[in-house]
């Protein structure tokens, strides 16, 4: 009874310091994992975040050999990014080399299963240049197997946010005993973990940063191309303007122009950017200053849009043109003498017969050839007639299933509105598109100038 007595309180006894033992072991990761995270939460810049965790993982864990690999999704390859090693050339050559998938079986196995793998290595001290080739295994497989040897391992963890692989945390385990590797092994996987929310956090804050920007440029845009567009509209006898411009969220560089010459005529501008954003609303200015200085040494459109072409064919960027139209309209008369470089092409209305009419084609665009092979059209508007010029945004707006407006339904629009007054034309191809579109984002900016004879 003694000796039962005696084995029993023995066997409590070590219980108790098996108990003691594991919560010190639980301790100690929960401590390991606070400084790491005090360590991600402290710095701003992810540079200094991979960092701190290369060099506090051989202090934390007992590692030697510590090594980030991003994954770089254009260019498709593992790409070292921060290290810590056993020395300078060691660090220099960890550094020096980018993987391919298919070069190196550690990082091609975790980046495919999106699982820790162990690299088992026989040989003591082996050279990291032969590292790639080593034969790995899943990390939970090998631990659940009979046959754990002591000695070195390399280790590969994923970086993983949101099911996307980011990269890998590469270790080195140099002569570890078996003992203590359950918890070496949590605290491995859990730096993995914070260093996967810490790259992503990176990802996140610069995709915002992007984004202002990108939303300060539109702003920006609009703001330049509201300065440049007329802040009224002459007051023509006879005659009514109609002006519908509406923006697209991405902003492109149509513009229109309507002003009186010193004849009496009037002349009018509906022109289209080829680019979008901030280079298209500034290129936009430029042509605009162009033709308005132009206009005031010519009084033909075609000498007007060939002189604006030679300059902007000189100076302008080879990716970018404009499309334009410039007429000049004699209100007295009702004769209108146009050019057309490269635009879409105007329907006119006329009253005597209830037909829209698809004016003549017009030439290339502006800034593309050094000459504009383009020529001047004359025609007379009666009372009743209305004249649409437009840019391709009402023609190219999308549905919800992705078809185009396209310019038979706006031609249909003028065949049933023509005979109204240039708002209510303007108003109904509004009605028109919005319906059509369905609250799908405009995808262009949409210009509309109607020109309508009233007496």
């Amino acid at each position: 009874a003694i000796l039962q007595g005696i084995a029993h309180q023995t066997s409590l006894t070590v219980e108790n310091l098996r108990l003691l033992e594991a919560r010190q072991e639980e301790a100690y990761v929960t401590a390991a994992l606070l400084q790491v995270a005090q360590a991600v939460v402290s710095t701003r810049e992810l540079s200094e975040v991979l960092e701190n965790i290369v060099h506090l993982l051989p202090i934390l864990v007992g590692i030697d050999v510590c090594l980030i690999y991003r994954w770089d999704e254009d260019l498709q390859i593992f790409r070292p990014t921060n290290v810590h090693g056993e020395n300078r050339r060691q660090e220099f050559f960890l550094l020096d080399n980018i993987y391919l998938p298919g070069e190196h079986r550690l990082l091609d196995a975790v980046f495919e299963r999106g699982q820790a793998h162990i690299c088992p290595m026989a040989e003591v001290g082996l050279p990291a240049e032969d590292w790639p080739m080593l034969p790995c295994m899943p990390l939970e497989e090998y631990l659940q197997s009979a046959h754990q040897a002591e000695g070195d391992w390399l280790l590969g963890f994923p970086l993983i946010a949101q099911d996307q692989i980011l990269g890998v945390l590469v270790v080195r385990e140099r002569n570890q005993s078996t003992a203590f590797r359950e918890r070496r092994l949590e605290i491995l996987n859990g730096i993995a973990q914070q260093t996967s929310l810490a790259i992503q956090n990176d990802l996140y804050r610069r995709e915002l940063l992007q984004n202002e920007r990108v939303e300060q440029e539109i702003q920006l845009a609009r703001q330049i191309q509201e300065t440049f567009l007329p802040d009224h509209i002459p007051s023509v006898p006879g005659w009514e303007i109609g002006i519908r411009w509406q923006t697209a969220r991405q902003v492109g560089g149509d513009f229109y122009d309507v002003f009186e010459l010193k004849d009496g005529r009037v002349g009018l501008v509906v022109a289209d950017v080829s680019d979008k954003g901030l280079a298209a609303a500034l290129y936009m200015t430029v042509a605009r200053t162009l033709i308005r200085a132009s206009v005031r040494d010519h009084a033909d459109p075609t000498e007007v849009l060939d002189e604006v072409n030679t300059l902007l064919f000189t100076e302008s960027p080879e990716s970018m043109f404009i499309t334009a139209i410039y007429a000049v309209l004699n209100p007295q008369t009702g004769e209108l003498v146009y050019a057309n470089a490269g635009h879409n092409l105007p329907f006119l209305y006329r009253a005597a017969t209830g037909q829209v009419e698809q004016l003549s084609k017009g030439g290339m665009a502006m800034g593309v050839l050094p000459e504009l092979p383009i020529e001047n059209h004359r025609l007379f508007m009666q009372p009743g007639d209305c004249l649409l010029l437009y840019t391709d945004g009402a023609c190219d707006t999308l549905s919800p299933t992705g078809e185009d407006f396209g310019e038979a339904r706006l031609r249909a629009v003028v065949h049933n509105t023509g005979g109204k007054p240039a708002d209510e034309l303007l108003s109904e191809i509004d009605r028109a598109i919005s319906a059509f579109r369905q609250n799908t984002p405009l995808s262009d900016d949409i210009t509309l100038v109607a020109v309508r004879r009233t007496a």
